[in-house]
């Protein structure tokens, strides 16, 4: 966060921030020092490669599960200098039975906004921030996971996976590279409720980011190689996940609370396993429409020059 840069720069020891010198110390950088700095660090040097595997190779007995870390069984002896120290209570100034009295809340600033309505039925909100130059759109499907028949729980979130890799004209990997020139993001995620395309530019080349977000939505190829990728990809992290507490956590909390509904459902090994590249081109071909979606946008970009930049979306067909 920006509160959190200004506060670490002071405690680095860097002195007031100063976003101008920090950007060209990054300028300063040549092809010359990033060659030396490989050559020295990087080029022959040894490195540590982990594999996470989709199963454990270990048999379920109880050699299994002892440690091998060398220091494990190590006693731990009491540290000298905390010899009969005693904990010495704080005095309070105040009574910390009355509860303070709340000051008159504060109204937020809102900042000024716009809206826009495109004839195919998407809502457009958006307001200039000119803080940095940088563009951010939100573009939100309603539907995700609500859509999806209980067999194929995941398909939304499959879906959203393919849309994030290769196009009829391009392969994700040219993609990947045209947007690490640009210093742009385009990302699909979906939920319970909706589908998510995120794209993050700099104000300067958000033209052609756009002409890339739109080749990614108008035109995802939905190859065979792509979906066995990602569904593989997608099993055995559903794998690995079993042994994450926090995952497991908080799906059974959902399933609980919600039941049998879209909201509780659990994704799992069975339900992946059953979705087909058929099932991925219904999902998108049904539910990836105009109708139900809106788009926020916040950066360095008026009104007018933005809605020209998006002029593409109205060509995208309403679906029934």
């Amino acid at each position: 966060s920006k509160a959190y840069s200004i506060s670490s720069w002071e405690w680095l020891g860097r002195g007031k921030y100063n976003i101008s010198s920090e950007l060209a110390r990054y300028n300063n950088v040549t092809r010359e020092d990033v060659m030396r700095v490989f050559n020295k660090y990087i080029k022959n040097r040894k490195v540590v490669i982990s594999t996470v595997r989709p199963k454990s190779p270990f048999v379920e007995k109880l050699d299994s599960l002892i440690s091998v870390n060398p220091n494990a069984d190590l006693i731990l002896k009491e540290d000298p200098q905390y010899v009969g120290l005693e904990y010495n209570r704080p005095e309070d100034s105040f009574d910390r039975n009355i509860q303070p009295k709340a000051n008159n809340p504060k109204a937020p600033k809102v900042p000024n906004y716009y809206r826009e309505n495109f004839s195919n039925g998407l809502k457009i909100i958006g307001t200039k921030s000119s803080e940095v130059p940088k563009v951010y759109v939100r573009l939100k499907i309603e539907g995700g996971g609500l859509l999806v028949d209980k067999k194929l729980t995941g398909l939304a979130e499959l879906t959203a996976d393919m849309m994030n890799e290769s196009t009829s004209k391009y392969s994700s990997e040219e993609i990947s590279v045209e947007l690490q020139k640009l210093g742009s993001t385009i990302s699909f995620s979906a939920s319970e409720d909706g589908t998510i395309m995120y794209i993050e530019s700099l104000t300067k080349n958000i033209d052609a980011t756009l002409v890339i977000a739109k080749e990614k939505l108008f035109n995802p190829s939905f190859n065979k190689e792509d979906f066995n990728r990602i569904k593989k990809q997608t099993l055995e992290g559903l794998e690995a996940s079993k042994k994450n507490a926090q995952y497991l956590g908080f799906s059974y909390f959902g399933n609980q609370l919600y039941g049998d509904s879209p909201f509780g459902r659990i994704t799992t090994e069975k339900t992946i396993k059953k979705i087909k590249l058929s099932d991925i081109e219904e999902y998108y071909n049904k539910n990836y429409t105009p109708s139900v979606s809106s788009l926020v946008v916040v950066g360095d970009i008026d009104k007018d020059s933005f809605l020209s930049k998006i002029d593409f979306l109205k060509e995208w067909k309403t679906k029934k």
